[in-house]
């Protein structure tokens, strides 16, 4: 298993939305007091994508694993997770349907398929 990678694409996921979300939302840094309530907030969006995140990262590793084991060229492999991925982030924000949220999914499959592309992937020997 590639763990490295996952954990890669997830963090850069998580971080990357994250700081869009923080930009996109007009948090300020023109203060001490700003950048510490910016940076409050970012550690809570952060802590809380990764919560709701665990249920298509469970699918991604599951998928993950399928797609090592059939031997598929490593760049099907990096497009199928990085579809496997836009597709949680949309399911999740839609069963909780918040119009927030619809803004969300934009900013983090934006930020899964630059992070997806940016990364690199070697495929190890299957499992």
């Amino acid at each position: 298993m590639n763990w490295p990678y996952i954990l890669k694409h997830w963090g850069g996921t998580l971080l990357f939305g994250t700081t869009i979300l923080m930009l996109v939302s007009g948090f300020g840094f023109s203060s001490s007091s700003e950048i510490r309530d910016s940076l409050i907030w970012f550690i809570f969006y952060l802590i809380a994508s990764a919560i709701y995140s665990v249920p298509t990262l469970i699918v991604y590793v599951l998928v993950f694993f399928i797609l090592i084991k059939r031997n598929i060229d490593s760049k099907w492999i990096k497009l199928i997770l990085i579809f496997v991925t836009v597709a949680g982030v949309t399911l999740t924000t839609s069963i909780i349907d918040s119009e927030m949220l619809k803004n969300l999914t934009i900013y983090y499959s934006l930020s899964t398929v630059v992070t997806g592309v940016l990364l690199k992937f070697r495929k190890l020997d299957p499992i």
